[in-house]
């Protein structure tokens, strides 16, 4: 307002002046040429930060339980069309000309909420050892991810991590610190044939591997009979035939094939109720 307030005195004062009228017509031109000019420039450097070759995003939280600040991977929409991605063992604020964290850096210990969803070009993903999260539906809908490899400290996987992860054929687990197997955690995995949960596994939740059509074969190591929360935790597996137990002796197979929860896979049982029909056993390994 006050630039206003001037400039129509400035006229008032000086408008007889040829060179006066001059002088603010330039300045009028100028004013509404930066206005026009700084907006385009400014979309014009966003638009080149945003290229192939960008940064990936990372949020930096405080983990009260470490007393430490950890970064939490959340992915980069232009790396869709990457097939490999390797995500860093440590990240820092300050960044070298290459994009190489230099002075302080903390680890990255999260992949987080759908950092890849739908990056359907991503066949193959490297995580450090320092990974312990793997946030909601963090890899959903990656349709040519063909194998994933989850590292050793990994406590969490959480909901849909893994859905609809089409051409996933192999789930490695390096540790022993998972406990659940949340909901839809590998639905509709319909390439994954066989899985080997570790021993930390005691339940696993609804929806956890419904529709994984090629299931045949699941190893559960836990020491007891692995919790069931609903009946859809294998729904559509149509092919399933064979859960594998700790043995050696068939005491661990019997008390499965007695549970409740998991009557519907046993044929011998009152009120067998497998919704194909196959005959489904627990076997010692």
């Amino acid at each position: 307002m006050r630039s206003a307030f001037l400039l129509k005195l400035f006229f008032m004062r000086h408008m007889r002046s040829p060179i006066a009228v001059s002088l603010a017509i330039s300045m009028v031109v100028i004013i509404v040429g930066l206005s026009i000019a700084l907006p385009i420039l400014f979309l014009v450097i966003l638009k080149d930060d945003e290229s192939p070759g960008t940064m990936p995003v990372f949020s930096l939280f405080f983990n009260i339980e470490e007393n430490r600040h950890e970064y939490s991977f959340n992915g980069n929409p232009k790396w869709k069309n990457e097939t490999h991605v390797t995500v860093p063992a440590r990240w820092g604020a300050t960044l070298d000309d290459n994009g190489v964290p230099i002075g302080t850096t903390h680890p990255v210990t999260e992949i987080g909420t759908r950092a890849f969803r739908n990056f359907t070009n991503l066949r193959s993903v490297n995580l450090h050892s320092n990974i312990r999260a793997i946030r909601d539906y963090a890899f959903a809908g990656c349709t040519s991810l063909e194998e994933i490899i989850i590292p050793p400290n990994v406590e969490i996987i959480e909901v849909g991590a893994f859905m609809n992860c089409t051409s996933l054929e192999s789930v490695t687990f390096l540790g022993d610190q998972i406990k659940v197997i949340r909901q839809r955690t590998f639905e509709n995995c319909r390439s994954l044939v066989t899985i080997e949960l570790p021993a930390s596994v005691y339940r696993l939740e609804a929806f956890a591997f419904n529709g994984c059509t090629a299931l045949q074969e699941v190893t559960l190591l836990h020491p007891h009979v692995v919790q069931i929360t609903h009946n859809s935790t294998f729904r559509g597996c149509i092919n399933i035939n064979t859960f594998w137990v700790p043995g050696p002796s068939w005491t661990l197979a019997g008390e499965y094939e007695r549970a409740r929860d998991w009557r519907a896979f046993d044929p011998d049982a009152p009120n067998f109720s497998h919704p194909t029909g196959l005959d489904t056993f627990f076997w010692p390994i």
